[in-house]
């Protein structure tokens, strides 16, 4: 195994940990995702709702909950 392919596992061991500590946190912040990323307008929603697929866009709500464990409680 090459030494770069070594450090990634590690990496993605890392933040796999991570997320498990916010993963219920996370479920709700994608169902509230879900809710309000809507558009009564067709060609909107669609632009939307492919928006809300791409995964990148969880690493911040990721980075606010846990900030907020790691200085107290998640509400």
């Amino acid at each position: 195994m090459k030494p770069t392919t070594a450090k990634a596992e590690r990496d993605y061991s890392i933040l796999d940990r991570l997320y498990r500590l916010i993963s219920t946190e996370l479920q709700q912040t994608e169902a509230i995702l879900k809710q309000q990323m809507c558009s009564p307008y067709p060609y909107v929603d669609d632009l939307v709702q492919h928006g809300a697929r791409m995964s990148g866009k969880r690493l911040r709500p990721a980075l606010l909950l846990l900030t907020a464990r790691a200085v107290g409680q998640v509400h």
